[in-house]
């Protein structure tokens, strides 16, 4: 694999690996458990989201 160009540490850099797992494994369900890991909240309510919102 080439440089990128992308240097970060610390949280910076845990986030863009969540970001870029989050690309490479989209929709087999392995972000719940980063999310989970890191005691980070669901955020299912984004733009383009199809998730219903009941409270309303």
């Amino acid at each position: 694999m080439g440089y990128s160009g992308f240097v970060s540490t610390g949280s910076d850099l845990v986030d863009e690996i969540c970001f870029q797992r989050g690309i490479e494994l989209w929709g087999e369900g392995v972000s719940w458990f980063d999310l989970k890991r890191s005691k980070l909240p669901l955020n299912s309510t984004g733009e383009g989201s199809n998730h219903i919102d009941f409270g309303s």
